[in-house]
């Protein structure tokens, strides 16, 4: 025969304090529990938002371009190294302008070596800017590329081994 409270019977009210807690129907620990549910829905919110920002961009500059009146520093490692390896794929065999301080390795008098796509499993692709027919405007970490190159790429595109691009001095800025 089945206890009361299991049949539905109205009758024995006395239910002890443990049984209350582990039911959920202590008031503190509802107050806990819906706290601990208002932190998750807060922090999901802020996930999804930085999440948004991270695809999105919130760079006012609009990231990584051809040359504009303020000069673009590019760091060794950074997505804005990725960014500008795509522009200069994307402009091979065409002329752009550069005003971008490329900061990376100097194995040469006129190279400069940038990792970029650092996200990747393996690692950090190297590739090398080289101007061949000018005198770069040497940093202490790096180029300054500022003028109109011609870009010839070298090697089978973005993420190959043994990427290079030659940047060939087309004048101080590019006809329209």
């Amino acid at each position: 025969m089945s206890r009361p409270n299991e049949r539905g019977d109205v009758g024995n009210d006395k239910v002890s304090w443990r049984q209350r807690f582990l039911a959920g129907e202590i008031r503190p620990q509802q107050l806990v529990l819906q706290i601990g549910a208002l932190a998750t829905a807060v922090l999901a919110i802020a996930a999804l938002v930085a999440a948004v920002v991270h695809f999105v961009g919130n760079d006012d500059d609009g990231g990584v371009g051809p040359a504009t009146e303020h000069e673009q520093r590019i760091e060794n490692q950074s997505a804005d190294a990725d960014e500008l390896v795509h522009l200069l794929d994307d402009r091979n065999g065409t002329t752009i302008d550069l005003n971008h301080k490329v900061i990376g390795e100097l194995p040469g008098a006129n190279d400069v070596l940038l990792q970029y796509d650092c996200d990747a499993p393996a690692g950090c692709s190297v590739v090398k800017l080289a101007l061949p027919d000018s005198t770069p405007n040497l940093l202490p970490d790096g180029i300054w590329f500022k003028r109109c190159y011609l870009v010839d790429r070298i090697g089978a595109g973005y993420g190959s081994s043994g990427l290079a691009f030659a940047l060939f001095d087309r004048g101080a800025t590019c006809a329209d």
